[in-house]
């Protein structure tokens, strides 16, 4: 992970192979003053990514997968979907958990739109 990347935990120095994980995967580096280890709460999550609406969020996250994502707020919970697939995150969360869980929900939601070009 690149050392000003508000993604970065605190305190751990990015290796050569976390920076490779990162941009293979094509996470989208946002760039900020502190590095954070979790996300607090929602705003936190918003400030990090330097995003003020769900909108700006959802187009942050879609920059980083081949499908579109959708952050909504329900009640206190963040959900992103991608086509029929969707997680529901409760704050506070690990930012590595944050994207490990957005990995898997598009490895699922992929495998579904493969599945429907197949029929």
């Amino acid at each position: 992970m690149p050392a000003n990347d508000p993604f970065a935990p605190v305190g751990v120095s990015p290796s050569a192979d976390d920076a490779s994980r990162r941009c293979a995967e094509g996470h989208a580096n946002v760039t900020g003053e502190r590095e954070l280890e979790e996300f607090a709460d929602l705003a936190t999550l918003m400030s990090a990514a330097d995003t003020t609406t769900l909108e700006q969020l959802s187009d942050l996250i879609s920059e980083d997968y081949e499908l579109d994502a959708e952050a909504l707020l329900d009640g206190k919970q963040l959900t992103v979907r991608f086509g029929t697939r969707g997680v529901g995150f409760e704050f506070p969360i690990r930012i590595d958990a944050f994207w490990e869980t957005l990995d898997e929900l598009h490895a699922e939601a992929s495998d579904e739109v493969e599945l429907d070009d197949d029929e």
